[in-house]
């Protein structure tokens, strides 16, 4: 081994940036990875959202009223026809209205609510999420500790306020504890405040409803109806029944609902909004994943080309061993030996950058991580680089463990 000094100092290297690039690849895959949790306690299956368009006022058929309060009176009564034109189709199995209720979306309206208990004031800050009971039953919300859909709804239809729990990966990822998980409870059936109105609060919470399945929620989820809000619901949630939602969109596409100055401008699945959204975390995973797999391939045909050539030189050397006594397992474990100790040297000079690069805050901006995912980052590239080295290693292990002391011998 010594004699091959510098073919190995070339191996170190290699090892060393191909460690460092695979530890960022770890890293963005493991963080995907972790993030990665659907909404619990919602079905999103066979759902669909529906967008309310209005007719310009420059257009023929707009419809011009006396007041802002006539026009907001028939903006009402219009929403409830177009919910019942839906209605009556025959593959829906219900149907709700509401503003940014779905998740998959990036509408960031929110506001904080605040209450006192016992003694200490208490601060909620919340992603708005208006939708009627109807919409609740469309997307079977359930309560944290398994309260009914139903008793969602009817919080909802009272004009109560229902709060989320905060996301469970985030209290897990920084240890809050259960002054956090139980924040939320701390609300329950109590009046509340945002700014000078006041509000009711549910007596039960749901679980937190996430933006997407990767994004961390940093804030609580507050549901409440549109005549709450008071707001116009810009969406209509629609679940059919399950195996009917080609039928149903190809219905819904063709009917060109229209009330006065409202129609239906849009309808998609949840599915298919899901997968757009998550287009570009898709797209990552595949680029990292295919990044992995050249650097692992690096590896291994490194390994595997080196001591292919090394055995090759080696041959005389092996058969003396093997006259000399030395078990096939022996030359096996010495090729190994000779390997983990170049990947050794590699791990440890990678672990000394990986460190300081970490506490220096230089990769900050790149790998905006917690500590401890960057170490558990680290563990894995040296656990797949050693997998790696054993692969490399063991077809020339091999190969060596096959020659034949006198045939090689003669041959010399």
């Amino acid at each position: 081994m010594r004699s091959e000094w510098r073919g190995n100092i070339w191996l170190v290297v290699e090892f060393l940036l191909v460690a460092l690039i695979l530890w960022y690849v770890c890293m963005q895959l493991y963080s995907l990875y972790w993030s990665y949790s659907p909404s619990k306690g919602y079905d999103f299956d066979n759902v669909y959202l529906s967008y309310i368009g209005g007719v310009p006022e420059s257009a023929p058929g707009h419809i011009s009223y006396e007041s802002e309060e006539a026009e907001k009176e028939a903006n009402r009564a219009n929403i409830a026809t177009l919910v019942n034109s839906i209605r009556q189709n025959p593959d829906v199995e219900e149907v709700g209205t509401g503003s940014n209720a779905v998740p998959y979306n990036y509408n960031y309206m929110g506001n904080m609510l605040w209450t006192v208990d016992k003694g200490d004031t208490l601060v909620y800050n919340y992603n708005r999420r208006v939708m009627d009971a109807n919409t609740v039953k469309a997307l079977r919300i359930r309560g944290s500790r398994g309260e009914s859909t139903e008793q969602i709804a009817s919080y909802i239809e009272d004009g109560l306020l229902v709060l989320s729990e905060f996301d469970p990966a985030i209290i897990e990822l920084y240890s809050l504890g259960d002054s956090v998980r139980n924040f939320s409870s701390r609300f329950a059936a109590k009046n509340a405040h945002i700014g000078d109105k006041s509000y009711r609060v549910s007596p039960v919470t749901v679980n937190y409803l996430r933006r997407t399945d990767y994004e961390f929620g940093n804030a609580g989820v507050m549901i409440c109806s549109p005549e709450v809000a008071d707001d116009q619901p810009g969406q209509i949630i629609i679940r059919v029944k399950p195996g009917a939602g080609r039928r149903f969109y190809e219905w819904i596409q063709t009917a060109r609902l229209r009330a006065g100055n409202l129609y239906v401008a849009k309808t998609e699945s949840l599915d298919r909004l899901k997968d757009s959204v998550h287009a570009g975390e898709k797209i990552v995973i595949v680029r990292m994943s295919l990044i992995m797999a050249f650097m692992l391939i690096l590896i291994f045909l490194g390994f595997l080309g080196t001591y292919w050539f090394r055995i090759q030189q080696r041959v005389p050397e092996i058969a003396i061993r093997k006259a000399m006594g030395a078990t096939n397992a022996r030359i096996a474990c010495r090729m190994f030996s000779e390997g983990y100790i170049l990947m050794g040297i590699s791990l440890a000079l990678f672990g000394g950058i990986a460190v300081w690069l970490s506490l220096s805050g230089h990769m900050e901006s790149v790998m905006p991580y917690p500590t401890k995912w960057i170490y558990k980052g680290m563990a894995m590239t040296a656990a797949v680089m050693l997998l790696m080295v054993v692969a490399g290693i063991w077809f020339p292990a091999r190969k060596a463990m096959r020659i034949n002391p006198a045939t090689a011998l003669k041959d010399q």
